[in-house]
């Protein structure tokens, strides 16, 4: 997405502006659904019988970078670089 985010919004005909709304609108849905969803359980009580490579393999393999509101920052950012180093 880097790379390649300037061709993707002229194949998708949107501006730096459209998708920096879009990218609110999400963020904002996802901060509203962070607000309402209920409280997680306690870590200890939910890692029941796992060893801890099996609890540490989530948030090694799902970036928390890489969410909807991620990817439309990496798209406007990477159409903004007149050239790649």
């Amino acid at each position: 997405l880097v790379f390649f985010g300037g061709l993707l919004m002229k194949l998708l005909h949107f501006t730096p502006g459209a998708a920096n709304i879009a990218g609110g609108i999400v963020l904002l849905l996802l901060a509203l659904h962070m607000l309402v969803s209920p409280g997680k359980e306690d870590h200890h009580e939910k890692a029941g019988g796992r060893s801890p490579m099996q609890m540490a393999l989530y948030p090694l393999a799902v970036p928390y970078m890489l969410n909807p509101a991620g990817i439309a920052v990496l798209i406007i950012y990477s159409s903004d670089i007149s050239s790649v180093l």
